[in-house]
């Protein structure tokens, strides 16, 4: 695999890191349109915790 590709598959996976970041921050937004960083925090820390409980018993 030659650099460029290299550097164009990070790239790409890259933009699809912020999309998903951009549609966690959308979907929190749009239940709680006030929403503190504090808040958001907490509840992306809790469901990581959830994620984890459930990556150990079955594949997500």
């Amino acid at each position: 695999m030659s650099s460029d590709e290299v550097d164009k598959e990070i790239r790409e996976h890259m933009a699809h890191k912020a999309q998903m970041a951009q549609s966690i921050v959308d979907f929190l937004r749009e239940k709680e349109p006030e929403i503190t960083f504090e808040r958001a925090e907490r509840i992306l820390l809790d469901t990581i915790d959830v994620l984890q409980k459930a990556s150990r018993r079955r594949v997500i």
